[in-house]
């Protein structure tokens, strides 16, 4: 169960907690969640009540790596780029006083990219949200549901955060720090409903849990509604093709037998208040959804 591989997980990382979400894309259906640590809730007076909380639902963190997928679809769909663009990487990019460099602290010379994505460079990130502007590149992050709830039916679900443009607390080194998804926060839920829409042909759908509510006269049953279609169905398919080739380079043994997965990891600083980030400690995830080619479910890890 993902419970199990949840705390399996967590015990070989040594991580302080965790989450999984496993969904329908197709539809939006919850089909598997979990997270830890938990309570019991036949004595849920008796526990912290920070872990009250359903972290998948309301708790924010800025997620790093994986949203390079959302940023990749977001330069595909608007024509700034096709999967065999290039770019020249030289280790650094400056935007708003703001130094980009990669993770490995590399240049990497001219880069196609799917390689881009393979190698998760953030100077080549920054680039897509460079060339695709500051208007085109925001109008596709509202479109997938950054900075607003999902709406799923679960209470107390937190809205993120996404400063704008012409809002007090944004910065032109913005526009590239988001595209590697540093300086805004999302929760699991609204991470893994946009990651699903690239799974569903660009059709972003309304994640649900509850299936059907039965009375003494009547059933309702819950009916899959379309959020929006934030890229084009060729966009949507043409990023699936390059998140299957950059998993195989990246990490092969992520593949599944029998089945072919699309996905990115992601390890994201911990922002530390007025101390920058966390040096010592990071959140790692991934998204991803399988069979790549018909893709029946979609999971955040």
């Amino acid at each position: 169960t993902v419970d199990e591989h949840l705390r399996a997980a967590i015990r070989n990382y040594d991580a302080e907690g965790g989450s999984i979400i496993v969904l329908d894309p197709k539809t939006g259906a919850i089909l598997a969640m979990a997270s830890e640590p938990t309570y019991d809730p036949y004595n849920y007076y008796k526990e912290n009540p920070e872990e009250l909380q359903n972290p998948i639902v309301s708790k924010q963190f800025e997620p790093g790596s994986v949203i390079k997928l959302i940023t990749m679809a977001a330069a595909l769909d608007a024509g700034v780029v096709t999967p065999e663009s290039t770019y020249y990487d030289n280790g650094e990019l400056f935007v708003g006083g703001h130094k980009t460099v990669n993770w490995t602290r590399e240049a990497h010379g001219t880069v196609d990219m799917t390689t881009l994505l393979a190698q998760s460079l953030n100077v080549g990130a920054a680039t897509l949200a460079l060339w695709m502007g500051t208007d085109t590149y925001y109008d596709y992050m509202q479109s997938f549901g950054y900075g607003r709830p999902t709406g799923i039916d679960i209470m107390s679900e937190a809205g993120g955060l996404m400063p704008l443009p012409g809002d007090p607390m944004w910065e032109e080194s913005f526009l590239a720090t988001n595209a590697y998804g540093q300086s805004l926060a999302v929760t699991p839920i609204q991470m893994i409903t946009a990651i699903s829409a690239l799974a569903n042909d660009g059709k972003m759908m309304q994640p649900y849990l509850v299936q059907e509510m039965r009375g003494d006269k009547s059933t309702y049953v819950t009916k899959p509604k379309v959020l929006g279609q934030p890229v084009s169905k060729f966009a949507a398919q043409q990023l699936t093709a390059m998140a299957v080739n950059a998993l195989n380079t990246a990490i092969p043994q992520a593949q599944v037998p029998g089945s072919t997965v699309a996905g990115k990891t992601g390890t994201a600083q911990i922002a530390a208040g007025s101390q920058g980030y966390d040096k010592k400690n990071y959140k790692a995830s991934f998204v991803g959804y399988f069979p790549a080619n018909k893709p029946k479910y979609s999971c955040i890890v």
